[in-house]
Parts: structure tokens; C-alpha cells; sequence
């Protein structure tokens, strides 16, 4: 991703070499904010207004303002737009997933019900982890302690990359609240001038500043973003259910109308310039900041609004995001208990059969090829990785055997829509190292080990014509070695190609859509052991299997031009 301008704008900080203290601050729920505590139910008002945020998805509501009586108001604090629900002020809540979640709790205790009547957008990009750089993969966040703005946008997407680390009881990652996403007593601030914070979720600028640049920091770098996770964090509208109730189609006109805009207005240069406005105040400066956040917005259709709503197959669905992070939230303190958000019924007709997308013989090939030359280029970076083991001469994996592998490498790509879900195969090391070996004894004239090679190749393998390596030429030993590694690599192949196929199966078993392009079969033969050198049973088993490897690209090999994202 390149620079933006609009980090001019959102990363202005005054910055010195002085070390200061970050005010961290206790996490209390929305329910028991002071602000909310008095709070009672009142009805809808008729000039009604519509809370926005500051986000590419403004230009939505700015471009349909006459539908609000009371237009269009930027209103970032959740807790400030709790207090107008609830006031009667306006019907409408608009934040992320994970902040509507957090809000749920003091709708209730005002006595109203909630509901999501419409999703607006993703971040692609916008919103990163910079974490020290002895952090190479999730595996390695666990013990360690991150900074996050308390009820900010990234609430839920930590729960997507904490889920994906599966960090040990006993090492779990340990946060650290700031009142601010951006500015002093962010996180930015926290990584800069707390040694013991060793991870940061900011937002794109702050990144910048932290890794590159003269304000940079040393061993600071970018450890992932929503470029990866691109649907972690999710932007909707909820709404009053007493109010939805008597306006159905008020509703449906505002929903059907942002659909419009997304599709058709969002190059709209007075429509631009209208949203800054409101968002920056005014200024040039403002246009092109509000500009670069619509790029690094995917905006929805209503095929993609429904299907993340509605979809029972949809692994990033509403019911289940919701689920997945109310239950963290319980766990660390911020709920008293898991709540529920149900979706504006809009009559839509789900598809209850799992979508396997799949994609010509020809592109898969053209995919392999591209990963191979971004890995052989050092482009890649592994994110995480599932072991999935297998028995010696083993050929099918059965999908219970190995549910839980497959849920796993599931998880992994719907979880990572940008990154590259890589199926190693790997067999064991051990006759592929003894041939290197024999070849390189055999070079060196080193008798002693050639024979002790010989002994035990003929004792494991048990040929029928027991090898007689000193009287071999180099030659022929380097022949041999070149057909095992062919065969070794073949083998490597199969498995890996065995266990995508039963992915597929346990895909369409347990009705979960999958996108098989984003997967790559690559065969790793010999040439990546757990274990160098085996010396018993258990090391030679633990060579012997199949990778689930998330794999992030850097910018200049960016795979996601080489396969589709799923769009329903």
C-alpha cells in the first residue's frame, strides 16, 4: 500500500525525544459509564438525526441527507451515541461490529432493543498491528502485552487474530487500554514510549510513523492489517426496533438509497467535498484525506450486505462474528454476559448449501507459479501455520479423523481473505538426508561414513539387491538421490493434494463456503523438516505431514490480483 496523503492530516503529533508516561486507562463497560447511568427510554423525536463517523462510509448518508430530518451529524463517540438513542435523539447507532456489540448491554438498561438494519463496509487496509520485530508469526504474540484503544474499531479484530494465535491458558496476550485511537494516549503513543508494550493497533498513518520516516522507531515494524483481514472489522447500522417496527420502509428506502451511492457516486467530487466538510472541516486538504479512506474502503451491495446478514454458510456472518466476540468480550470483562444482534428482516431467501468456489486447472497452476516466485523472492511472510499429521504410506484423510485440522485451515483462510492459505506437503527426511549424505561422503572420499550410510540404508529399506555404496560411482549415487527426492516431492505432492480434497468434503459437510483459489497446493518434499536429523519414531512422524501455512505477500507480490475474492 503507498503512502497517503491523509496522513498528514491524522498523525499530526508533536514528537519528541523525551520518554512520557501513556495514561492507561481500566476498561469499564458501556453499561456502567457514569454518562449512562441515569438514561431512560424516550421516543423517537421527529427531526431525528443520522450519527456518522469518521470513515470512507460518510459519504453514504451525506449523499442521502434528506432522508434524515434532522441531517446528517459526526458523532465518533459511541457512548455519546448511546446517550442519543436512548434520548430519542436519533434511532440510528453506527459504529463497528465489535463497538455495537459493547453497546448492547446499555441499550438494554435504557429498556431498547437493538437491531442491525444494514452493513456498510470493511477496512482493506486502513487498520494495522505493528508489533516489535521479534515478533515473526501470531504463535509468537502469546505472553505478550498489546496497546488497543478501549471501544474502538478494534476490539473485534483483536478477537480474530487472538482466535487465531490460540495462545496456551497460561500465556495469554495481556492488554493494556488508551483512551484514543490516534494523538497522545494511543497506541501509537503506548509502542513509542512504553518499552514493555510490544504490540500496537493503530491506524494506517500512525503505522507509517512508527516504521518508516525520521519519526520511526527501532525494531518497529508492520506484523498485519485488514489487508489480510480484510473482514474483521465490519461497519453497520443498527437501529431501534420499536422505530423499525412503524418505518419499515422509511428503512428500506435509507438502505436501498446508500446501495446506490456505493455503487455509483463514490468519484463524486461535490459529494467529496460535502463529506470533508463535515469530517475535516474545510480545506483541500480535507478531499484528498477523505479520497484515500473511500480507497481503502470496500463498500457493500446488497448481495453482500444480505450475505454477510442472513448467510448460515457465511463463516463471517453477523450470528457468528457476534458470537465469537461476545464470548471474548464475557471473558475479558467488558460484558456481563454474551448478547445477541439480530438482523432487520428483509425477506431475503439464504442459500443453505455450503459454495465451494473453485477455480480452471490452468489459473491454479498460474497461481502455484506466482507463490513459488514471490517465496523464492523472500516476498512472503508466514502469519500461522497447522500441522496436519499422517501415517506412513497413508492416502485419505477421513474428515473426522481430522475435523479438527480442517476446522483450522478453514478458520485460517475466512479469517485471512487477503493472504495466500499455502497446503504443504512434507514427507520425512531420513532416506532423502542418507543419499545426501552418501553423495557428499562419496565427493569427499569419507569411506567411513559412506559404509555406515550403506548399513543403514540396507537395514531400512531392505532391498532386494543390498546396496554397495563404495563401489558405486558418484554418478550413480547422485542418481539415486535425484530420483528419491523426485519421488519424495511426488509423495509430498499427493498428500497435500489428498488433504485439499478432503477439506472441500468437510467444507460442504459442515455447510461452510470456501474459496478454493485462495488455497495452493505446494510440495515440499524433503527439504523442510521439523525434525534434520531423526532419531526415532516420533521425530520421523512429525516430518511426515501437511501444512496449513497463512502466508502475507508484501505489496509488490500481491497475489489477490490472481484470484477472486468471494463476492455474493
Amino acid at each position: 500500500m503507498q503512502i497517503k496523503s491523509w496522513i498528514i492530516l491524522l498523525s499530526v503529533l508533536v514528537l519528541t525525544t523525551a520518554v512520557h508516561a501513556v495514561d492507561y486507562i481500566q476498561p469499564q463497560p458501556f453499561a456502567k459509564q457514569k454518562q449512562l447511568q441515569s438514561l431512560q427510554k424516550a421516543p423517537v423525536q421527529s427531526n431525528y438525526y443520522y450519527p456518522t463517523i469518521t470513515w470512507g462510509a460518510a459519504v453514504l448518508p451525506l449523499d442521502n441527507q434528506a432522508l434524515f430530518p434532522g441531517g446528517v451529524k459526526l458523532m465518533d463517540d459511541p457512548i455519546q451515541q448511546i446517550q442519543a438513542v436512548c434520548k430519542g435523539e436519533t434511532p440510528f447507532f453506527r459504529q463497528t461490529v465489535g463497538s455495537s456489540i459493547l453497546a448492547q448491554e446499555a441499550f438494554a438498561k435504557c429498556g431498547i432493543n437493538m437491531e442491525v438494519f444494514t452493513s456498510l463496509t470493511d477496512s482493506t487496509g486502513g487498520d494495522v498491528v505493528v508489533v516489535r520485530n521479534t515478533i515473526k508469526t501470531l504463535k509468537d504474540w502469546c505472553g505478550r502485552t498489546a496497546a488497543i484503544q478501549y471501544g474502538g474499531p478494534h476490539m473485534g479484530y483483536f478477537v480474530d487474530l487472538k482466535e487465531l494465535a490460540n495462545c496456551p491458558a497460561n500465556q495469554p496476550i495481556q492488554l493494556k487500554y488508551v483512551s484514543e485511537l490516534t494523538g497522545p494516549n494511543s497506541p501509537e503513543d503506548a509502542i513509542r514510549n512504553d518499552a514493555n508494550i510490544d504490540i500496537a493497533f493503530v491506524i494506517f498513518p500512525d503505522a507509517l510513523n512508527l516504521t518508516e520516516g525520521n519519526s520511526a522507531v527501532d525494531g518497529l515494524v508492520i506484523g498485519t492489517s485488514t489487508k489480510v483481514q480484510r473482514e474483521s472489522i465490519k461497519d453497520i447500522v443498527l437501529v431501534r426496533s420499536d422505530w423499525a417496527n412503524a418505518n419499515k420502509s422509511k428503512l428500506s428506502s435509507i438502505r436501498n438509497a446508500f446501495f446506490v451511492t456505493a455503487q455509483g457516486k463514490l468519484q463524486n467530487k461535490p459529494l467529496i467535498t460535502k463529506t470533508a466538510n463535515l469530517l475535516f472541516g474545510k480545506g483541500s486538504q480535507g478531499v484528498q484525506d477523505l479520497t484515500d479512506m473511500i480507497a481503502d474502503t470496500k463498500f457493500h451491495n446488497q448481495q453482500q450486505s444480505d450475505y454477510f446478514l442472513t448467510s448460515p454458510t457465511n463463516f463471517n456472518s453477523l450470528q457468528k462474528k457476534v458470537n465469537r466476540i461476545s464470548k471474548d468480550f464475557v471473558e475479558l470483562g467488558f460484558l456481563s454476559s454474551r448478547v445477541s444482534l439480530t438482523a432487520t428482516d428483509w425477506n431475503v431467501k439464504t442459500e443453505t448449501t455450503a459454495q465451494i468456489k473453485t477455480v480452471s486447472a490452468q489459473t491454479a497452476a498460474k497461481i502455484a507459479k506466482e507463490v513459488k516466485r514471490a517465496d523464492q523472492s523472500g516476498h512472503g511472510s508466514v502469519l500461522i501455520s497447522t500441522p496436519v499429521y499422517f501415517k506412513a504410506n497413508q492416502n485419505n484423510f477421513d474428515i473426522k479423523q481430522y475435523a479438527s485440522e480442517f476446522q483450522e485451515g478453514i478458520k485460517y483462510a475466512k479469517l485471512n481473505p487477503g493472504a495466500v492459505v499455502k497446503i504443504v506437503g512434507n514427507v520425512d527426511v531420513s532416506i532423502v538426508r542418507a543419499w545426501r549424505v552418501a553423495v557428499q561422503s562419496k565427493k569427499s572420499g569419507d569411506q567411513q561414513t559412506l559404509k555406515k550410510v550403506q548399513n543403514w540404508l540396507n537395514k531400512v529399506t531392505n532391498p532386494a539387491k543390498p546396496w554397495n555404496l563404495p563401489n558405486m560411482s558418484s554418478q550413480l549415487i547422485q542418481m539415486e538421490l535425484n530420483m528419491i527426492e523426485k519421488a519424495a516431492m511426488k509423495t509430498s505432492q499427493s498428500r497435500a493434494d489428498a488433504v485439499a480434497e478432503a477439506l472441500v468434503e468437510y467444507a460442504k459437510k459442515e455447510g461452510v463456503d470456501l474459496n478454493v483459489a485462495q488455497m495452493v497446493i505446494v510440495p515440499s518434499g524433503a527439504d523442510n523438516p521439523e525434525v534434520a536429523k531423526p532419531r526415532s519414531k516420533s521425530d520421523v512422524e512429525r516430518n511426515m505431514r501437511v501444512e496449513f501455512t497463512v502466508t502475507v505477500y508484501k505489496a509488490e507480490a500481491d497475489l489477490s490480483t490472481f484470484y477472486d475474492e468471494q463476492d455474493f
